[in-house]
């Protein structure tokens, strides 16, 4: 099934040196005193690669971004994530038990003070389990020994808290009131010891890692193919296309732009004197009715082919709704053959001319969907489940030996989305290393709006990519992280419910209190991380995208088929 889609609808062979016109197998040479790029391989009647037959004049001129500040990079990274992480285990750690406290105490009519030890026992475990493989899950340490460390020092802040309780609610404090107080205070106890003493170990996710044996090492200056899909892609792509022509790379670059035939593509209208430029070379794909994969996928899928077979030794994948700085390509290659890795992946930036809210919020949310590295993190199959944030298509970089090894495992079946994490599962599968850093970055061009459809289609591959790959530890935490949202959120929504027909105004006062506190928290720290008042808004944005992910997924493992392509379709007209 794999090669025939291979065969199928990989169809390409074009250049601005050598134009080919394919009709029925025949090759028409619109040029013929030039050499072909690329050879063609298949022609299929009626879905081969066209020619172009008119060269538009130059559009308006493009500005592009100023250079990158990489100091303020690293301070904007210094964000206390897992502080954030903490509170947020914490707080829903705290929730839980008062919701357990309060069935016991008022359902189950168990003494308060026993009650209270019941549910500090059941905060206790739950708080180690969701530490260790949320917040803490990159630490390395054996379980059973950092279980010991963490129940070692509950052994000393578990009576205090007792002490604590006994001696407020003494006073005539509400037994309520006192377990806010006391989980406030073991919180800040308990995150200086699980930072400092019980997972404080080595980071595995920051070892220099070697290549597997059969890579061969880069030469000193690789001669580098830069895939661009497009398609419809006139507002952004001759930014892009400038930045990379204008890179301070020392090699040899040639760039692949990838898009549907004329009829179907207005990305070709606007190039206008670039497409004469010798580093550029275009294909266009006439796209079947029948394709049900991601457009874009099959179109890096098809530029890495042409990039190979013109003899390159690196591919750069890219979006056109991107714009690299001038040392972009030069730094990745760098890293490459600083570490001898097998790939690099950088984070993607809001454009600097962009301050509308949703351009910051998908910047500085503090649940954003663009992945944030660090200085540096090492991705390989081992650490594959402690990711923050998995590589994406539009800023990574890979070696020839890397496309050799995973052409034919390509996810070019993927239709909702997640195709990118299903690529690096496939390369820490095949045994390759991926660099991962805020370092090498790009700013992004897209169209400034919150994409909510992009969250369905999010949770909707996710939740395919998890029925191919059950094994994926990632995928498997996304869930579990999924599962634990929606848990709470039902219970809590079914004690506010019992809180308003029981007429309990202090439970009522608590909880709402408790989410007001929660998202007063968030809507700081967020404000914090971005440095804008707005942040304010994330903490509801958050919530709302989160949701959508969820819904996304819960279509998917509700129906049996993985694919559903009118709602495919669906989701990328409003993306």
């Amino acid at each position: 099934m794999e090669n025939d889609i291979l065969n199928y609808f990989i169809v390409f062979y074009s250049s601005l040196h050598v134009v080919y016109y394919c009709t029925s197998g025949e090759v028409e040479v619109m040029n013929g005193n030039e050499r072909p790029l690329i050879a063609p391989r298949l022609s299929l009647p009626g879905r081969t690669i066209q020619a172009f037959r008119e060269m538009p004049t130059t559009p308006p001129s493009v500005v592009l971004p100023p250079e990158r500040q990489r100091g303020v990079q690293r301070l904007r990274f210094l964000a206390p994530r897992r502080i954030l992480g903490f509170s947020v285990v914490g707080g829903s750690v705290m929730i839980g038990g008062i919701v357990l406290l309060f069935v016991l105490v008022h359902f189950l009519h168990v003494e308060e003070h026993l009650a209270y030890l019941i549910q500090a026992i059941t905060s206790i475990e739950t708080n180690f389990f969701l530490n260790r493989f949320l917040n803490w899950k990159e630490r390395d340490g054996h379980l059973a020994a950092q279980w010991l460390k963490f129940h070692s020092t509950s052994a000393i802040t578990f009576p205090l808290n007792q002490a604590l309780f006994a001696l407020l609610t003494w006073i005539g404090v509400q037994y309520l009131v006192v377990t806010v107080i006391g989980a406030g205070v073991a919180a800040i106890v308990n995150y200086f010891t699980n930072d400092h003493f019980v997972f404080h170990r080595q980071d595995i996710t920051k070892r220099e890692t070697m290549r597997v044996q059969s890579v061969q090492p880069l030469i000193q200056i690789p001669h580098v193919g830069v895939v661009i899909p497009v398609r419809n892609s006139q507002r952004t792509i001759r930014a892009c296309l400038t930045s990379v022509l204008e890179q301070d790379y020392a090699g040899q670059i040639s760039v692949f732009l990838v898009g549907n035939v004329s009829e179907q593509d207005a990305t070709w209208s606007i190039l206008g004197d670039m497409l004469w430029d010798s580093r550029v070379h275009c294909i266009q794909i006439r796209r079947p009715a029948v394709w049900t994969g991601r457009d874009a996928n099959l179109k890096r899928y098809c530029g890495c082919e042409a990039a190979v077979n013109a003899g390159v030794e690196a591919l750069a994948l890219l979006d056109s709704q991107v714009v690299p700085p001038r040392d972009w390509l030069s730094h990745s290659v760098h890293l490459l053959q600083h570490y001898h890795i097998d790939g690099v992946a950088g984070r993607s930036y809001r454009h600097p001319e962009d301050t509308s809210l949703s351009g910051l919020y998908q910047d500085c949310s503090l649940f954003s969907e663009w992945p944030s590295y660090g200085e540096v993190f090492f991705l390989s199959k081992a650490v594959f489940g402690k990711a923050r944030g998995l590589p994406v298509t539009n800023n990574l970089l890979i070696t020839k030996c890397v496309w050799d090894q995973i052409r034919r495992h390509w996810p070019l079946g993927a239709t909702y989305s997640w195709e990118d994490f299903h690529l690096a599962w496939e390369m820490v599968c095949a045994g390759y290393v991926i660099c991962c850093t805020d370092t090498v970055s790009v700013y992004r061009n897209h169209q400034r709006k919150f994409r909510l459809a992009k969250h369905i289609a999010a949770g909707a591959g996710a939740m395919t990519f998890y029925r191919e790959n059950p094994t994926c530890p990632y995928a498997r935490w996304m869930f579990v992280k999924a599962a634990l949202v929606t848990v709470s959120a039902i219970l809590l929504g079914v004690m506010l419910i019992a809180a308003v027909a029981l007429g309990n105004a202090l439970l009522l006062g608590l909880l709402s209190g408790s989410i007001g506190f929660a998202l007063l928290a968030l809507g700081i720290a967020s404000v914090v991380n971005a440095r804008d008042i707005r942040g304010m808004l994330f903490p509801a944005l958050d919530m709302l995208h989160i949701g959508l992910w969820i819904v996304g997924a819960a279509y998917v493992a509700w129906g049996r088929e993985t694919t559903n392509t009118p709602l495919a379709d669906t989701l990328v007209a409003w993306r």
